[in-house]
């Protein structure tokens, strides 16, 4: 059963279809818009936090180590919180129905949303055997910074942010709302495809070289799911998945 799925998943018609009220540089511009009003409120928000001093203090940090940790993770939320939030309301105007704007839809069967994490998992492992090897140091530096909070007392709220915030506000923003207005111009859904993975990539600007390039395979691989499926759901399924591998990963493998 399982490998008739993954093959109902690679063979047979795409089900991807562009539905978007919005033109191309309109959506552009209301995406660049949204990201920076999450942005300023994000900022806001933190500004404004009073926190408690910490109760326990791991032993590598410091009570300022912890009070940068919650307020960096806050703002992470706040941000992603509000980039939903508004991409949510920028769907739904122009007479848009954001179920079909974003590609939501319920009709895809289980064994599909199983047969699409296989195979991410399966080309995340391939990358990674591939290129750990050879790039082992750059690719430990590129996870470094997610070290910290992960041994602070905020952890649990910044693994929600990672495996939950981070998966919906990006896949909403950029294979949701702005692929589907790009897929409707003259460069179809292969150059939306190609222009949202760039800039999602570029939200990751801080990564090297070789950790940019999984970013972006990553974000064709996304953008092929969601063409074959029509459903954003798996996706972002998927980017949860392939997020939480790396938080596991984490804690539990030994990368110094």
């Amino acid at each position: 059963m399982l490998i008739s799925a993954i093959r109902e998943l690679l063979t047979g018609q795409p089900a991807y279809h562009a539905r978007s009220p919005w033109r191309p540089v309109p959506a552009v511009a209301a995406a660049l818009i949204m990201v920076a009003i999450a942005a300023g409120v994000a900022t806001y928000l933190v500004g404004t936090l009073q926190l408690a001093p910490p109760i326990a203090i791991p032993m590598d940090l410091t009570p300022a180590d912890e009070n940068r940790i919650w307020r960096m993770t806050v703002w992470l939320l706040s941000m992603q919180a509000s980039i939903i939030a508004l991409v949510l309301v920028a769907a739904g105007m122009f007479g848009g129905r954001r179920a079909e704007v974003l590609a939501f839809n319920r009709d895809t069967p289980k064994r599909i949303y199983v047969a699409a994490v296989i195979v991410m998992v399966i080309a995340q492992v391939a990358y990674n055997v591939i290129v750990f090897p050879f790039a082992r140091d750059t690719m430990v530096e590129d996870v470094q910074p997610m070290l910290e909070p992960l041994h602070s007392d905020a952890f649990w709220l910044f693994a929600l942010a990672i495996v939950v915030g981070a998966p919906l506000s990006e896949e909403l923003l950029f294979r949701g709302f702005l692929l589907s207005a790009l897929a409707q111009s003259r460069i179809g859904f292969l150059g939306a495809a190609l222009v949202t993975t760039l800039g999602w990539t570029a939200l990751h600007a801080g990564y090297s070289g070789v950790g940019l390039v999984e970013v972006f395979l990553a974000g064709l691989l996304f953008s092929w799911l969601l063409w074959r499926t029509g459903n954003l759901w798996v996706p972002l399924v998927c980017h949860g998945f392939y997020n939480g591998m790396v938080l596991l990963a984490l804690v539990t493998l030994p990368l110094t």
